[in-house]
């Protein structure tokens, strides 16, 4: 229930990552400004590493802290129970590996006074925080899928997919009531990398008539990990975006499976192809890892088509 005096929620789900929960708290502590109309929750998806003792240590420095333990595994789960358990009129998702930059809070504030009322989710900046040397072979393409966005310094409207990610976004809270909140189909959960279900909510939201913006003066920093940086870990990674892609249009589209695997089939030929080219033609290692991405990906695609992931 939403109570009058909150403007917002902050809410972070987490598992097993006291350490870098850790250094997100401490970046709320160290808001200037901050308005006072601001409660955090620390959302448990089921964590053994001491996160319990961490969020109660913490009251002492944010007394507006509330710890909820939720105990079956998965992002879009532990995000419906901030959902649910949330009394502001907005929700800021933050990444339990994301630094929130000084004057998070306040800009917030300030972009959805702004605003005013229709906006429905708001994306910001998210800068990487490089855990070892970014490889030669990373392009920019690639590396937005850790959760890396910068679409420049001016507010803008939020009219495709790649316009926000999830590590750093705010949602109207009737907003996310009106879509059903995140669809626990989708999302992180296990070893699984599905993806897609902010994606999900916002197409949804924009049915509803609610707008999403861009908005350059909401910053935080996300933690690239250095065992992420290397080319097994992409290619997983985009060989589950590959298979969420599939996932999304089961769940909003009627889809011809049966062209659809045909297409698939003949993309990944494709794509494989091109990865071999790469390779053989010793291009630029930029797009050599691209090309074998791609591959990835479109053989993700094919999979799901083929054989669907099973979501408990």
């Amino acid at each position: 229930m939403t109570n009058e005096n909150i403007l917002l929620s902050v809410v972070i789900c987490t598992r097993n990552r006291a350490n870098y929960l850790t250094m997100a708290l401490d970046g709320l502590a160290k808001q200037t400004s901050a308005p006072r109309n601001v409660e955090i929750l620390i959302v448990d998806n089921g964590s053994v590493d001491g996160t319990a003792k961490l969020a109660a240590q913490w009251s002492d420095r944010l007394p507006n802290v509330r710890y909820i333990f939720e105990p079956k595994a998965g992002l879009s789960i532990a995000r419906n129970t901030g959902l649910a358990n949330a009394e502001g009129e907005y929700l800021a998702y933050l990444d339990d590996d994301a630094i929130p930059d000084s004057r998070w809070l306040r800009n917030i504030e300030r972009e959805l006074r702004s605003l005013k009322r229709g906006a429905g989710l708001i994306g910001g900046k998210v800068l990487p925080i490089w855990e070892a040397t970014r490889p030669k072979w990373l392009s920019d393409e690639l590396a937005r899928f850790l959760s890396m966005i910068d679409l420049g310094n001016e507010q803008k409207q939020i009219d495709h997919e790649n316009g926000f990610v999830g590590a750093n976004m705010i949602i109207a809270r009737a907003a996310l009531e009106a879509v059903g909140g995140f669809s626990s189909r989708l999302g992180r959960s296990g070893n699984k990398l599905l993806s897609n279900e902010e994606l999900m909510v916002h197409q949804k939201i924009v049915k509803k008539g609610f707008s999403s913006f861009y908005c350059p003066t909401i910053v935080v920093q996300h933690h690239a990990p250095a065992d992420r940086l290397h080319r097994k870990w992409f290619l997983r990674r985009l060989y589950w975006q590959g298979r969420s892609d599939v996932a999304l249009r089961r769940l909003t589209e009627k889809v011809s499976y049966q062209q659809a695997c045909r297409g698939a089939m003949v993309s990944l030929a494709k794509a494989v192809s091109a990865a071999t080219r790469s390779g053989v033609l010793w291009t630029r290692p930029e797009a050599q890892m691209d090309a074998i991405a791609q591959a990835a990906y479109q053989f993700g695609l094919l999979r799901e088509y083929l054989l669907p992931a099973k979501v408990t």
